[in-house]
Order: C-alpha cells, then structure tokens, then sequence
C-alpha cells in the first residue's frame, strides 16, 4: 500500500521536542515523502537538527495569540492534503492541527509526555520539603490560564483519547492514553561504537572514569542526585562527570555540580549536531540515566537509554517508568532519588572493566533485537496504514 506524503507537527522547532519528531520523520523517510513543520520560537533551529536532511519548514512565531494565529494561517497553507502526525498534544501542535483543519486524510497523535505533569513539578522542587511541594503544585495549577496553561494542555490531551489512532512512547502513557507502543527507538548502524571517531572531538582526560549524562538539566532528571552520587564515591574509583547538551550553562543543576565537584572531575558539553552524537557518547565510560519519581518523569522514557545503549555503554539507571524493564538484565538499576546506591553502583562499575563490557555488549544486543529502527519503523508503519485505510 502506497502511502500518501506526511507532515509532522513538531509544537516547537527551536527545543528539544523536534528530537521526537525527527524521530518519526526518519522512519518513514525511507517509504514516502516527509517533512517537518512548527513555530520556532527562538533565535534558532534546535541546535542538534543541524545539518539533517529531512526538510523542516519553521515559522518564527514570537510569544502571543496573535503570532500564534498568524501560524495557525500559515499551517494551513504548508500542510494542505498532507497525511498528518502531531507530535505532543498542546496547543502549539494538536491545536494548530485542528484550528487549521488539516489531517483530513489522516491524523495521528503522537504522545510522549505526560505534559500536565510537567505543571506538578517546577525546577528544583525535588530539593522542597513536602510542604513546599504542595504549595508548588498548588502556585502550578492557580497559572491555569494562558495559552500554555494547564486548562488547554489537559483538554487536549482529554481529546487525544478520543482519537483512534494514537503513538505513545512507554507504556505508563499506554495506561493512560492507550494507543500503540514506539520507544525512542535508535539507528544502530549510525550509532555504533566500532565505527571511527571523529578527530575533531578532543578526548576527555585519561586520568578518570567518565560518567556521562546527555540532555537538557530539568530538575525532575535527577542530575543533581548524579551530581551527589560522583561527589561522594571513593576517591580510589577516579570517577568524573561530563554533563552533554548543555544550552544554560547557569542552570541550577550547572550550579550544583560546580560546587561540589573539582574543576577537574567536572566537564560541561555545549549543544552539537545529532551526527555528532555518537562520538560524544564515546567520551563517556558509564553512562548514568538518574531520573526521579516525579509526575515529570512518569510518562517519560529518557531517548539517551536508547543511545547509551547502541553505544555498547554500561548504564546506571533509576527504577521508574519502563527503564527496569528494559535494562533488565543488561544494565543496572537503583532507587530514585538514592545518590548513596548510585554512588555504589558506579563504583562498582568502575573497579569491573569486564562488566562494564559485559552490560555494555548485552546491551546493545537488547537494542538490536528489540529497540531499533526496524522495529519501531513496522510499529509506525502499521499504524500510519491503518489510519489511511
């Protein structure tokens, strides 16, 4: 069955929710012809989605309704007779799609997020008493209105219910919202450790282990907890923290890790190109996925597990969400929240050079088998057939 072209509606092509929709596009690149579109509302494309070669159409749309209408106008005129997947349920993708009335010959709505549990978890409430946490979450729902408000996000995602055909990336949102299960599933021919390392990317210092985290520092991704646990190994281990992706070099976490970290034991990664990725990750000895039990993280599975894993990298990871089940086995889980049992975690890791290989070989065979592209592109398709017939 030939398909029709399709459009994705990334809500934001300047943040890191392009990652998602990029994602998509190249599953289907191969089987018919796909673009990008969404407001960008920054200076700039997201710094990663330099030099890809799927087509992204962008519309600078500053903060306002009347910006926001001008690109609900312009939607219209891009996206035409365009089968359609909105990525996320907001107001800045599934709204535009349906203010514009486009999809008509066919709509998906991709979820890969709890968005309102975002407005249950502000930046550094992780580190609030239980009582600074209810007036938090309370300052949180009072902001109710607003085009980006609580109000509009949960009756679009209400909405996305309703819908037959549905994505969703781990199976917490499955639970929730229902439709068809799509992991952040990665490439690993592109993203294979054996291949050569660009000479461009200056190597971290040999004197240490390197535990790498890659992505944007939100509270509710535990990297202060990270943070604590290298702070508190064994000096004997030699562990060091790289922090990649990094856009706010001032963010809380930034802070965090400068303090309690020698200068030495501490390095911070501006943004690079998705093609660089791979020899990034390479950097990185153990790669640390340190997520909290948070609404934040509930309906989130951090994409970087995936590409630790093609990597052949050894992972310390925290049990929420899938990640226990997708690292049974061939990674290394502990509580959320518990710097101390990811501190011994690492340690041990780092004292085992044989395990460390061990996981990481285990691991990428995981993805191979389960979690790549050839799998998540017969879930896709499947889908996207289903929705045109």
């Amino acid at each position: 069955m030939s398909l029709p072209p399709v459009t994705v509606i990334c809500p934001n092509v300047s943040g890191n929710a392009l990652g998602r929709a990029l994602l998509l596009a190249d599953l289907l690149r191969t089987e018919t012809e796909v673009q990008i579109v969404g407001l960008r509302q920054a200076e700039a494309l997201w710094a990663p989605a330099s030099g890809t070669e799927i087509r992204i159409r962008e519309y600078p749309a500053r903060p306002g309704r009347l910006h926001y209408f001008d690109g609900v106008q312009w939607i219209g005129d891009v996206v035409r007779d365009d089968f359609v997947i909105v990525s996320k349920p907001v107001l800045q993708s599934l709204g535009l799609a349906l203010l514009a009335r486009v999809g008509r010959r066919g709509l998906i709505v991709d979820i890969d997020d709890w968005q309102t549990g975002f407005f249950q978890h502000d930046r550094g409430r992780e580190r609030l008493s239980p009582f600074q946490q209810r007036i938090a979450r309370f300052r949180s729902y009072a902001r109710r209105g607003g085009m980006n408000g609580f109000v509009l996000t949960r009756a679009l995602e209400e909405y996305s219910k309703r819908r037959t055909h549905r994505i969703v990336s781990n199976r917490w949102l499955q639970r929730r919202f229902g439709g068809d299960l799509l992991y952040h599933v990665r490439d690993p021919r592109v993203l294979d450790p054996t291949l050569t390392r660009n000479a461009r990317i200056e190597p971290l210092p040999s004197d240490r282990l390197w535990v790498g985290f890659v992505g944007t520092p939100r509270a509710h991704k535990g990297i202060s907890v990270l943070v604590d646990a290298v702070a508190s190994a064994d000096a004997d281990a030699k562990l060091g923290l790289v922090i990649m992706g990094v856009s706010e070099p001032n963010a809380p976490a930034i802070v965090h890790a400068r303090a309690k970290l020698e200068p030495d034991a501490l390095r911070v990664v501006a943004p690079f190109p998705l093609a660089d990725l791979r020899d990034h990750l390479a950097l990185a000895d153990i790669l640390a996925i340190p997520s909290l039990e948070v609404p934040g993280s509930w309906g989130q599975i951090p994409a970087k597990l995936f590409d630790a894993m093609s990597m052949a990298k050894p992972i310390v990871a925290t049990n929420v969400n899938d990640i226990p089940e997708i690292l049974d086995g061939v990674g290394m889980c502990v509580p959320p929240g518990d710097a101390v049992a990811f501190s011994a975690a690492l340690v041990r890791l780092a004292r085992d050079p044989a395990l460390r290989t061990r996981l990481g070989t285990l691991a990428r065979n995981r993805l191979i088998e389960t979690y790549s592209y050839a799998a998540g592109r017969r879930t896709l398709l499947d889908v996207v057939r289903r929705a045109v017939r």
